[in-house]
């Protein structure tokens, strides 16, 4: 998970770079092409003085043509000939000097409509940039706060297993999923790959580990469960051996007294045997027969209950 986190880290990194850099492109860009509009205006203002002066050339010409007709009204025919071609060439000049102002004029104020068109294109993608590097920013904000939660996580469960670990072998349930082995096999490529994914496909892999942990959690809540119940089962067990114990002792004080009992019986019996050889009562032996015949059964009895 360390590793994956610095991998997040790396490409998160990597993309806010690339952003960064498109947008210092973008931006030098606009400020080029503002400098180039600002050219531009400087080029419009400058022809549209000259349109100015070209109206105030026109006037000037239509006057000096009224005064041309005038003198040449009152000079000879040859002088009004040639009078009349001079003047003709130069309204010819001077129109297609006019029609030129113009022309730029017209192309001045189209390329100032294709360069405001243009900065506002460049604004709007300015923008969209801008809203794009802030959510892949508060992505990837998020998704560092997932890898340091799942981290932590998976730093408990860690030591959780490492409280439990003598008695993982003897638990009675599901195994780890076999997913645990696969991925500290393929650490090392799971590391590469992470470095050259996706943020989509990093919030996948995120969800997946977010699964991982929610099984691994349940995994240890059963385990927690089944060691509990192992506990209550030894606690019962320890306190029925401690009564088992007492009971013994005291069966074998029973046994002991019962033992004690049977000697003197015996030794009743023995000594009865002998005084029936000298000539005593029948009364007597019979009753420590009867004595001794009650012991042994009780006896075996509560030896078998001791074992």
């Amino acid at each position: 998970m360390c590793k994956m986190k610095d991998s997040i880290i790396e490409k998160t990194t990597k993309i806010s770079r690339d952003l960064e850099e498109k947008l210092i492109h973008t931006t030098d860009d606009r400020d080029r092409l503002s400098h180039r509009c600002g050219k531009l205006e400087e080029q419009l203002q400058e022809a549209l003085e000259r349109a100015a002066d070209c109206e105030k050339f026109r006037h000037q010409l239509a006057a000096k043509t009224e005064l041309l007709d005038k003198l040449l009204s009152e000079q000879t025919n040859e002088s009004v000939s040639i009078g009349e071609s001079g003047i003709n060439a130069a309204n010819e000049f001077f129109k297609s000097e006019i029609q030129r102002a113009e022309l730029e004029v017209i192309e001045a104020k189209e390329t100032r409509r294709e360069m405001e068109k243009s900065v506002d294109e460049m604004r709007v993608k300015k923008e969209e940039m801008e809203d794009k590097l802030s959510k892949q920013i508060e992505e990837t904000e998020s998704l560092l706060d997932k890898c340091s939660v799942l981290e932590t996580r998976i730093k408990e469960l860690v030591d959780k297993k490492t409280r439990v670990d003598p008695l993982s072998n003897r638990l009675i349930g599901p195994a780890l999923p076999p997913w645990i082995v696969e991925e500290k096999r393929s650490a090392s490529e799971s590391a590469e790959k992470l470095s050259t994914m996706e943020p989509a496909q990093l919030r996948i892999k995120v969800l997946d580990l977010e699964q991982r942990l929610k099984e691994l959690d349940q995994l240890c809540e059963y385990r927690e469960d089944v060691i509990l119940r192992i506990h209550d089962e030894i606690t019962k067990k320890a306190a029925r051996l401690e009564a088992c114990e007492v009971e013994k002792s005291g069966l074998q004080a029973q046994v002991q007294i019962l033992k004690r009992e049977l000697a003197e019986a015996r030794g009743e019996s023995g000594s009865s045997r002998r005084g029936l050889g000298h000539g005593g009562s029948s009364s007597s032996l019979c009753s420590a027969v009867l004595l001794a015949s009650d012991i042994e059964p009780e006896l075996e009895r509560l030896r078998g209950k001791r074992d």
